[in-house]
């Protein structure tokens, strides 16, 4: 009786450790934010959009207001970003980015939430959202208090108009750029 008592003790074990290496393994990246609160973003190098009229470089960034951390543990963060001091050089001119709302996993997908606009002399490029979700490839890095962005995205849908930039539906465009981001105040990370 005390073998069979054991045995059970001892099968019990097994199938408990067994649960928790399989829920460990199915596990899901997060990000992880202490306390929840603004989220600031700085870009560490260019950003640079390639669209068929040429590439969009862009120097700064910043989240524009009030973007928080929607609580201490989540699978996705949705931000905006404001594009600032950009250019096409192949066009020599100056360009304006509307805004662009992100829905960023912690799997490394983007989606575009919102159309996005880029405006240039004779040039309207357009980023539609339907054609733009799940865009791979993102990655993370923890960095000073923050979460490093490192993105190089392809596979972005957009259309030209205009005499700089006449095309149609165009699924070859690419995002090329690292942001920080980190909660003001606080302690923001991504945990694989």
């Amino acid at each position: 009786m005390h073998v069979i008592k054991r045995l059970g003790v001892a099968l019990l074990a097994v199938f408990a450790l067994s649960a928790i290496a399989v829920s460990s393994a199915s596990a899901s990246p997060l990000f992880l934010s202490h306390p929840t609160g603004l989220l600031l973003a700085t870009a560490d190098n260019l950003q640079k959009f390639t669209t068929p009229a040429g590439t969009v470089e862009c120097k700064t960034v910043r989240l524009i207001p009030p973007d928080t951390t929607p609580a201490l543990r989540f699978l996705s963060i949705l931000v905006g970003i404001q594009y600032l001091e950009c250019n096409i050089p192949a066009l020599g001119v100056e360009a304006t980015i509307h805004p662009f709302r992100y829905l960023i996993t912690s799997h490394g997908l983007a989606s575009i939430d919102s159309p996005a606009v880029i405006l240039a002399p004779f040039c309207t490029i357009t980023v539609p959202v339907a054609q733009n979700k799940g865009l791979e490839k993102l990655t993370f890095d923890n960095n000073n208090g923050g979460v490093l962005l490192l993105a190089l995205v392809k596979g972005i849908t957009s259309i030209g108009e205009g005499l700089a930039c006449n095309y149609g539906e165009d699924k070859t465009g690419t995002y090329e750029g690292n942001i920080h981001i980190k909660v003001e105040g606080g302690v923001l990370r991504w945990d694989s």
